[in-house]
């Protein structure tokens, strides 16, 4: 939580350094769960896969519905920006909880669009399985997802609009072995008795190779 207070309040003094008008308030929510099951220094990785199994659980309707009221609140103020973060099993939490809304909005209003209720959806060094991440990517692709910055009141398919940034950022560290290094092992065994596809396009990893590595290690 210290981490997390210097953070803010480095956002602000980055506000005060920058030409123009700045935020009056910087305001952080930090959601979390006891994930630590052991303490032991150089035995405390082998809980990943037992706290991994816990944010998938906690990836739940409540999430969801906890993320969606703190996007929509941030939004009642014009002049408001929301950023949402989640950091290796919070990524999972966040990716679990938030795609498959985001899936729902696009379906039901399609070519009429939809506000989104957050500026930015930061996923670092997320424990998510490259499987997910790709089916998503497929879906955004098959329905021709664009976004755009649009004027508050103006219809989402008005002409005079400009292209927008991206809804999804996943970074990862290519040195983070929690998901380089234990989340394949973990995998590994958990995949041994699935049935997976083989008939991948050309070029594409096999659905195994997809279900057993994190979506930041795989090209």
């Amino acid at each position: 939580m210290r981490s997390f207070a210097g953070t803010l309040a480095e956002i602000r003094r980055s506000f005060e350094d920058r030409p123009g008008p700045s935020p009056t308030h910087v305001v952080g929510v930090y959601l979390g769960w006891r994930g630590d099951t052991l303490d032991v220094p150089g035995l405390a990785q082998i809980t990943f896969w037992q706290r991994l199994a816990a944010a998938e659980r906690v990836a739940s309707l409540n999430m969801q519905e906890a993320l969606f009221t703190l996007m929509r609140a941030t939004d009642r103020n014009d002049a408001s920006r929301c950023y949402v973060y989640g950091h290796s099993m919070g990524g999972l939490i966040v990716a679990r909880s938030l795609r498959p809304a985001f899936t729902s909005l696009i379906l039901d209003t399609h070519e009429d669009g939809f506000r989104v209720p957050s500026d930015l959806v930061a996923l670092l060094n997320p424990a998510v399985d490259a499987h997910e991440a790709a089916l998503f990517i497929d879906f955004l692709k098959r329905n021709k997802v664009r976004t755009r910055l649009v004027k508050r009141g103006d219809s989402p398919t008005a002409t005079d609009t400009k292209e927008g940034g991206p809804l999804f950022v996943s970074i990862t560290s290519a040195a983070d072995n929690a998901t380089g290094i234990y989340f394949p092992v973990g995998r590994e065994l958990e995949t041994l008795a699935l049935a997976m596809r083989r008939d991948e396009p050309d070029g594409m990893p096999s659905q195994a190779t997809l279900r057993r590595r994190a979506e930041g290690h795989v090209d």
